[in-house]
């Protein structure tokens, strides 16, 4: 008698797709970048005929990578594919009667999310190892950047460290800058505010950045945007918080863990703290909901809400930058546990903005007078606070001493740190250049690093004239003729 279990009797055989040559299987996780040259010529020193005849042996290298777990090598098992793991999975737990849940897809989505284990290692430019480690983890950041060639990506450490000097963190940023040729918006930004004393803003430095041996270009290393510092306080009524807030646009609000929506449809993501409860995101949405009626109904009370330099410091940076984000999404507000006010910052994401990317207007942007702060012109989902803020005294006054400020600093990029900054990149923007040929066409008003350096110097010479006059404010004597390299 021929026993014939039921439940396989009418299963049939699937063979995998053959014959595509060199084609790589995504959907299969195979590797797209191969193996690292050093680990393939280390590993084919051992190959022999002999070595191939025998079955290999677990128990080595399963003990070692439970170790960097932080496992027992027991919980640890290596198997020829998934395919094979979840047989183990559904031979172990599998049951008459019981649902198997299945996902599609069901293998790792290459982009945004996917978190790739590493080893990472950072060289000076004397060959010293700065750095030398197992990551816990490697991802693509952002959301409109995400969709880039040339992307950006979180570090995630397995313990804190201050990596080129930065802040003592576990995560980190690496900035692409994809879309503009200084290469040094970004920098040149965050490097103002805290300049003038603005709190958390990120710092970052220039580095080169390799992966699995080919060069990927350069980038910035940054300290990430949500390293605010403070502590969730555990009171049950009236509760304050150290926070960091976006204002966001609504699809990537969407994607965030914790949000809230104003009456105006103003839309906000939490990034700080990582844990919430639903009364504290509603403490955090009256608290803004406040302010945003107290500006709307032009009530001199809200000036005792905020803190009013932050918001003219920010004010300045977005007036000067005419940057295309501004209001409408990476503009963040934080609340410190130790005050009752709502800040302004820190700021973020300043790779668009300094030119015709910046606005609607090419012309008014190119020639760096644009009448108008930037909004996204017309976007309902634009933030006004700033826009409607100009009619407070009390604010416009600081917002002409902040402004005041803040242009010295301008005026020394001009005269001096865009050239220092432009001869200690320059080798790696050349070679960034070879690596993504004419990905930034289309953003900048001139293609070539040359001219996007002079292009820079004279937006903000030009912003200067014009803020000058419109918070009225003596204009400064200064020649703004742009030389760079003699030229």
């Amino acid at each position: 008698m021929i026993y014939v279990n039921e439940r396989i009797k009418d299963l049939y055989r699937v063979a995998q797709p053959e014959g595509r040559g060199s084609y790589i299987r995504l959907d299969q996780n195979e590797n797209p970048d191969g193996l690292p040259k050093w680990l393939f010529d280390s590993v084919m020193e051992k190959v022999t005929p002999e070595f191939l005849s025998i079955y290999p042996e677990e128990t080595i290298p399963t003990t070692k990578y439970a170790k960097m777990l932080g496992l027992e090598k027991e919980n640890v098992t290596f198997t020829d594919g998934s395919v094979i793991g979840m047989g183990y999975v559904i031979k172990v737990f599998g049951e008459a009667g019981k649902d198997i849940l299945c996902v599609t897809p069901s293998f790792a989505m290459y982009g945004k999310g996917l978190k790739c284990k590493a080893y990472m290692e950072i060289v000076d430019g004397d060959g010293g190892i700065q750095y030398s480690d197992i990551i816990k983890h490697i991802t693509v950041r952002g959301n409109k950047t995400a969709e880039w060639y040339k992307k950006e990506f979180t570090i995630s450490l397995r313990q804190p460290y201050s990596l080129l000097g930065l802040n003592k963190e576990r995560k980190f940023a690496l900035l692409a800058n994809a879309q503009e040729n200084t290469k040094m918006l970004y920098k040149l930004t965050l490097d103002i505010a805290r300049d003038v004393g603005m709190q958390y803003v990120p710092r970052m430095e220039y580095i080169d950045v390799y992966i699995n041996g080919t060069y990927w270009g350069n980038y910035l290393l940054a300290e990430k945007i949500d390293a605010v510092d403070g502590v969730l306080k555990k009171d049950n009524s009236n509760i304050e918080i150290s926070s960091l807030i976006g204002k966001d646009y609504p699809a990537y609000a969407a994607k965030e863990k914790y949000t809230f929506k104003l009456n105006r449809n103003y839309d906000f993501s939490v990034h700080y703290p990582e844990e919430l409860m639903n009364y504290q995101i509603e403490d955090l949405r009256d608290k803004y909901e406040e302010i945003d009626k107290d500006i709307l109904l032009n009530d001199t009370s809200v000036l005792q809400k905020i803190d009013v330099k932050s918001f003219a410091y920010m004010h300045i940076i977005s007036e000067m930058s005419l940057n295309v984000n501004t209001n409408v999404t990476s503009s963040f507000f934080y609340t410190n546990k130790d005050s009752p006010l709502i800040y302004a910052g820190p700021p973020w994401d300043y790779d668009v903005g300094y030119g015709p990317y910046a606005v609607t207007d090419y012309q008014d942007s190119l020639n760096g007078t644009s009448d108008e702060i930037p909004n996204i012109r017309g976007e309902e989902i634009a933030l006004d606070w700033f826009v409607r803020l100009y009619a407070f005294p009390e604010y416009y006054e600081t917002l002409q001493d902040c402004y005041l400020e803040m242009r010295q600093k301008y005026l020394d990029w001009i005269e001096n740190r865009i050239d220092n900054t432009d001869d200690t990149i320059k080798a790696s923007v050349e070679m960034d250049v070879i690596r993504w040929p004419g990905y930034s066409e289309g953003v900048r008003p001139f293609y070539d690093h040359e001219n996007c350096i002079r292009y820079l110097k004279i937006f903000i010479s030009n912003r200067i004239t014009y803020l000058d006059k419109r918070l009225g404010v003596q204009p400064v004597d200064y020649n703004h003729l742009c030389v760079h390299n003699n030229k």
